[in-house]
């Protein structure tokens, strides 16, 4: 099931998306790209099924969605190192500490537009 917040992020990506391709004068869009982050809470899959019903009645008919997952890493100031992490364990490997500084996970952005 879709979700309405993939449906409204891909509604605002697709904005945008057009807008960009509107002035670099692009008659066709071919592939749309974004960098999520593995805690952004956003379900690929849904994002797929939105943007391939979405983008049906413009240029980016024919477009194919990639979708770039950005690890998920946090950063230790007692230890002095970057490591990664999921949603349910935020230690360092070493020390054992918590994290409170993430560094990368929670992005959800539009990374390219290729078009011609």
């Amino acid at each position: 099931m879709v979700k309405l917040h993939e449906i409204s992020i891909m509604e605002s990506t697709i904005d945008i998306v057009l807008k960009k391709a509107e002035e670099c004068n692009f008659k066709i869009i071919r592939k749309v790209t974004l960098k999520i982050g593995e805690l952004s809470g956003v379900m690929d899959e849904a994002l797929n099924f939105a943007f391939s019903e979405l983008k049906n009645y413009s240029i980016l008919k024919d477009a194919e969605l990639c979708i770039d997952k950005i690890k998920a890493r946090a950063y230790c100031k007692n230890c002095d190192i970057n490591y990664d992490i999921d949603h349910f364990n935020k230690l360092c490997p070493i020390c054992g500490g918590f994290s409170s500084k993430i560094i990368t996970g929670y992005e959800l952005y539009l990374y390219s537009i290729e078009g011609e």
